[in-house]
């Protein structure tokens, strides 16, 4: 996500709802999850009033840091 500083509020709950939620912070403004998660960062988004061109939402098949994530997630690959 990329959430302005004028909106430094929206962008901490934004921040804080995703770590709550299980998420993994893997840059700055990077955040990823195991699972299906489209509808529930769509709920956020809505509830949190934060506009669409904020928020990138994609799904991947493969990363390099493969072996990290799935000790976090705790994951058997």
């Amino acid at each position: 996500f990329d959430v302005p500083e004028k909106d430094r509020k929206r962008r901490s709950k934004l921040s804080g709802k995703l770590n709550q939620l299980g998420f993994y912070q893997l840059q700055r403004n990077i955040w990823i999850h195991p699972y299906p998660c489209e509808l529930e960062i769509e709920v956020i988004k809505q509830v949190f009033r934060i506009p669409d061109r904020y928020v990138v939402f994609a799904k991947i098949g493969s990363i390099n840091r493969q072996k990290e994530l799935t000790q976090h997630f705790k994951i058997h690959a």
